[in-house]
């Protein structure tokens, strides 16, 4: 501790706040550490109680420490949680680019959900008229049971029966990506930052000094329609951002065999109109049950599987058998036709060539390096026109030998 100036135009307890402030912003006073006792603090720096009582309310007002009723003052610990935004999983995942990581404890959320009519704010941001019913989803979402933000999504009633809400306001995207035709092209994103109103800092548990961090997020169809709206007010102390801006086109190498199925398997669950594989050596049963998921539980989704020669494996055969018998599932009888199963033969004409891609994203898979007959290496490409191009080139492959029936599929060899 740093000898105290009694000459300084600088007063005493502005002195020792500045000393606590530097021991803790070198880390000397560790996040959670129990700051010495008021009698400790008056003996060390020879001070009254009064003076050392100021010291601490300025560093209690900075938000860099926390009193315990009972168990004393502790410097304040770290945000617990990270939420990270990117560009990059925006294309590849199916959680919005949203994912979230927790440097501790367990997150829940106490929600409410009702409907009522839109605010002159929610509805400019939806485009729709003031007092337009809207649906209400609310969340007060806790770490540990420590409150860290408030959350409120508004989606317009019109047209919507029901909606289900999300246990967490970060699986939104991924909750309303099951919702025939839903599909964001865009999102809008303003953060800002006040000190928090008397009802916030009773619902969110805040000291003295700590603000709060705004956001209002806006998500927008392709065709610029907005289709959902929320508002955020976050505990500054207790959450970090992080933003992932790309200054590349998306396009990414993999090379390992793990990251190639995950990535394989994101692809998949991103595609929400169209979804197009290409190639015969699949054998991966988690991408494959990906596939079969992803059309039982979307009977509208597209799909176009082209084989280039024979199917290699009997794992995909039997994949081939799921998708014919999918093929006649009432949902997909009843409508338009939305399997498009073929092979090309002629491998001298139509060489093999191997990726998946859906709307947003695809991967381009290569052979081993170690073994042409096997795969750990693809290119990821999470640009949604070069994705889409990949779509238009594999639904361009479609004819031949048609494999839309089990006995179709059940007449073809297995290479091993």
């Amino acid at each position: 501790m740093s000898r105290l100036s009694r000459r300084s135009s600088w007063p005493l307890y502005l002195q020792i706040a500045d000393d606590l402030r530097d021991q803790i912003l070198r880390q000397e006073l560790q996040p959670g550490q129990r700051l010495l006792s008021e009698q400790a603090l008056m003996g060390a720096y020879d001070a009254s109680r009064q003076t050392v009582r100021k010291a601490i309310a300025v560093l209690k007002a900075e938000g860099l420490l926390d009193a315990a009723q009972g168990r004393g003052v502790f410097v304040r610990t770290k945000a617990p949680l990270l939420r990270r935004l990117s560009l990059r999983e925006w294309e590849t995942g199916p959680n919005g680019g949203f994912s979230f990581e927790r440097q501790d404890g367990r997150a829940s959320a106490e929600r409410e959900e009702g409907r009522a009519p839109a605010a002159a704010a929610v509805a400019s941001r939806l485009g729709i008229r003031e007092g337009d019913e809207v649906i209400v989803w609310r969340w007060r979402v806790l770490s540990d049971d420590r409150p860290l933000m408030l959350a409120a999504t508004y989606l317009p009633a019109a047209g919507r029966e029901q909606a289900r809400q999300p246990e967490m306001p970060e699986d939104l995207y991924r909750c309303l990506a099951d919702e025939p035709g839903f599909r964001v092209g865009r999102l809008n994103e303003h953060v800002a930052s006040r000190m928090p109103q008397p009802d916030e800092a009773r619902a969110l548990d805040l000291g003295p000094g700590t603000p709060v961090v705004l956001i209002t997020r806006t998500a927008y169809a392709p065709d610029g329609k907005a289709v959902e709206t929320s508002d955020a007010v976050i505990a500054a102390d207790r959450y970090e951002l992080l933003y992932e801006l790309p200054a590349s086109a998306g396009i990414k190498l993999v090379t390992s065999g793990d990251d190639l199925q995950a990535a394989l398997v994101n692809v998949v669950r991103g595609a929400r109109e169209c979804l197009v594989a290409v190639g015969s050596r699949s054998r991966e049963p988690g991408y494959l049950k990906a596939i079969e998921q992803a059309l039982g539980a979307r009977p509208e989704l597209v799909h176009y599987r082209i084989l280039i020669g024979p199917p290699h494996h009997q794992v995909f055969k039997e994949h081939l058998l799921r998708l014919a018998g999918l093929g006649g599932s009432q949902g997909r009888s009843q409508g338009p036709k939305t399997l498009f199963v073929s092979m090309l033969d002629d491998l001298a004409r139509d060489p093999e060539r191997f990726f998946v891609a859906s709307e947003r994203a695809a991967v381009v898979t290569l052979p081993s390096v170690n073994s042409p007959a096997n795969f750990d290496t693809a290119v990821l490409i999470g640009d949604s026109r070069i994705a889409q191009a990949l779509q238009q080139h594999g639904r361009a492959l479609y004819g031949g030998r048609l494999l839309e029936s089990s006995a179709a599929v059940e007449a073809l060899d297995v290479l091993w």
